[in-house]
Formats: C-alpha cells, structure tokens, sequence
C-alpha cells in the first residue's frame, strides 16, 4: 500500500514526528531514543490489537526466548489485521517515511559513512525506496531500489530458562537503519529485555565473526529499556554493536515492531560494515588462538 493510497484523514503518526537531527545522539555511531514514542492514545491503539505470537505460529511449538517475526510484505493486504495497523506499516515502508529519515539522520549518516553517495551514485535524499522481499540477496526485486524498508511484528517468545535472546553482534552488512519500538504488556513482571549499546574493545586481533561478537571484547555503553512506547533507532556501521540483555523466566512474550532498511546496489556490497568483517571465519579462529597461546 502506497503512502498516496491511504486515508491521510486516518489516525497515523510516525515515530520520527516532532524529531530533528539534534535529538540524534552518538554513541559511538548514531543513536535515537525516544521514551514516548507515539502520542499516547495513539499507542494504546495499536497496542490492544497488536497481534498474538500465536496467531502468527498457529499452534506450532514455541521456542525458548526465540524472535518470530511477520515482514510488512505478508501483512498490508492481510484484512485480518486492523486498518489502524497496516496504515501504520504501509507508512513506515514508504517515501515519505524514507525522507523524514533523511532529515533526521541525514547529518549522522555522511559523518559515519562519508564515501555513502560514490559508493550508491547519489546522494542520500535522491535513493528510490521500495517494499523489502524476505528473501534478502535471493530476490532480485531488491535490487531494483536504492533502499527496501520492512516494518515488522516482532516476538521474543516466553523465557523457561533465563537466557539473552541476542548476544552482541553487528547487523547485517546490507543494512542501513534499524528502528525498534516496544510494546510491553501491562502484566509483563519480567526483567531485562533491554537493548544494550556496546562498544568494541578489539585488543590485537579480528573480530569474531559480525553476527556474533565474544561478549569479551566489547564494553557496554548505556542500555535502553524494554519500556512500551520507547523507541531505539541507530544507523548501522562498524561500531553499531548491540545486544539485548537476558530476560528472567516469564509467560510473556516481549513484543516489539522492528523498521529497517537495506541497500542491495552499490560498488560495495558490504557497505555497511567493516572489512575485518568478512575474514573467513577459521582464519580469524586461527589468529586468535595463535594470539592467546602466545
């Protein structure tokens, strides 16, 4: 759906309204933090029809502290789910959603990627954006945007056993922006969930492999809690490394919407990370064994 085809008469915010480029923080890279996300009321709408994780699994077994997810792509012409809802996603994966970001992080983003409009052709605010496929790599109609954005429903599943349900670890080099907005019930009495900014604390050798850092070699920075209604959004880079904490035993789920945006052209197809990176893995392995032995 279209930002044209919707009722703009209809009750829609987005979660960059009332921003600018001086509420962006660095930490190290990019960082957004909004406690009160959306107006109040506004929230309490879309968080009473926030769909169940098991009406999404359909009575598949759940497990332990596991993200599931629903893409944007398998939701906007879904009537079962709400209008209130997929105006919200179709806004949220559109144009004019892009072009805010460009306002906001427009700044942060030639400051931490400088080489950004050689390597794409063009400057920021000039990318064609389109709707994300969840085959990423593998379907070729990402390609044929500067940048694919997807909004979606994202679960953490009940805790059995005390357990992080992502340790640190860099986004996928692909990825441009991730946006995380929390919906946690009212009877949720659990803790942590929250997300961590970390920093890399590299001394000597490689990173481990990006999508899953020794928790040794990064320090933590401050933490965003697992709040309803609180909003983290950071552009990702080098530094970008983030975790979220353990989550205590608990019934409930921990529920969220992730907004995010990828870029499958340009000269460097790995642009959004450092090149150490993409070291093989065992010749990292390799190095940082010789370096411990010796």
């Amino acid at each position: 759906m279209a930002i044209a085809e919707m009722n703009m008469e209809s009750n829609l915010h987005s979660i960059l309204e009332g921003v600018g480029p001086e509420d962006v923080q660095d930490h190290g890279f990019p960082v957004l933090v909004r406690d009160q996300a959306l107006p109040p009321a506004y929230f309490e709408e879309l968080a009473e029809s926030f769909p169940s994780l098991e009406a999404v699994t359909e009575g598949e077994a759940l497990l332990n502290n596991t993200r599931y997810r629903r893409e944007a792509l398998h939701c906007l012409h879904d009537e079962s789910i709400p209008e209130l809802w997929r105006n919200f996603l179709a806004y949220h994966t559109s144009s004019a959603f892009f072009t805010e970001i460009c306002q906001v992080f427009g700044d942060a983003m030639a400051h931490t990627h400088p080489d950004l409009a050689r390597n794409f052709g063009k400057a920021l605010d000039a990318f064609t954006v389109g709707l994300r496929q969840p085959e990423k790599d593998k379907d070729r109609r990402n390609y044929e945007y500067d940048i694919v954005l997807d909004a979606q429903f994202g679960w953490n599943s009940p805790v059995r056993e005390t357990s992080a349900a992502r340790g640190p670890h860099l986004d996928s080099p692909r990825k441009m922006f991730t946006a995380l907005l929390y919906f946690r019930q009212d009877d949720d009495q659990s803790t942590g969930g929250a997300f961590e900014i970390q920093r890399p604390d590299y001394t000597g050798f490689p990173r481990p492999k990006a999508s899953r850092i020794d928790p040794e070699t990064v320090k933590s920075i401050t933490s965003v809690p697992y709040a309803a209604n609180t909003m983290v959004m950071f552009i990702n880079s080098p530094n970008a490394v983030h975790s979220v904490t353990p989550r205590s035993v608990t019934p409930s789920t921990r529920r969220f919407v992730a907004i995010m945006g990828e870029c499958y052209g340009g000269k460097a197809p790995d642009f959004f990370i450092a090149p150490e990176t993409r070291t093989p893995y065992w010749w990292r392995q390799a190095i940082r064994s010789w370096h411990r032995h010796f």
